[in-house]
């Protein structure tokens, strides 16, 4: 019998387990296991012959290689995911992996990839995504001393994750606003909270 903590069958289907199971393990900060969840898709997509980014391994992958300290790796994994979604047009791909690449940079670049990020999930019902990406892109534009504007992607983050049910990111977009010299009294700005 499979159990979810261990070796999974090289089945499709298991590919979508090995990447939820990856980000739990993020979330729990277990970065050595949440690289080998995530390299072992690659490593199936390998031997599939798959290289439309079906989950985006590489960029959750640079995520934990950040993590780790290793820019230059998860710039690497990036840029390569960036690279697929282009080639496969998929605007989801595309919208993930340049927000991962732009958490590898600093300064104008880090805001402008972020800011690209955000603009690619407008309009989209890719919710959680865009509320991470604006929470990053405010946490950058806190740093560089753009603090009106930080404040304002932060609230929207805030807001959305909350709607969301993604308390975790919504409680760090209410800590960074807080960084940014705001006051957050609640998490809601619209809807029925």
């Amino acid at each position: 019998q499979q159990h979810a903590t261990g070796e999974l069958a090289v089945r499709m289907l298991n590919e979508y387990l090995l990447f939820g199971r990856g980000l739990l393990r993020v979330a729990q900060e277990r970065w050595d296991e949440a690289e080998a969840d995530f390299r072992e898709i690659g490593r199936r997509h390998d031997v599939w012959g798959l290289t439309r980014p079906l989950t985006p391994w590489r960029s959750a992958c640079a995520r934990v290689r950040l993590a780790m300290g290793d820019r230059e790796a998860a710039r690497e994994l990036a840029a390569a995911e960036l690279e697929l979604a282009r080639t496969w047009d998929t605007p989801k791909a595309i919208a993930i992996a340049t927000h991962a690449y732009a958490l590898t940079a600093d300064g104008d670049e880090a805001i402008d990839g972020l800011a690209e990020a955000v603009a690619l999930l407008d309009g989209t019902p890719w919710r959680l995504d865009r509320a991470a990406a604006r929470c990053d892109l405010g946490s950058a534009l806190r740093r560089a001393g753009r603090r009106r504007e930080g404040r304002e992607a932060l609230t929207y983050a805030m807001d959305e994750a909350h709607s969301c049910g993604a308390e975790p990111l919504s409680e760090r977009a209410a800590d960074e606003l807080r960084a940014a010299g705001a006051r957050p009294r609640r998490r809601a700005l619209s809807g029925v909270d």
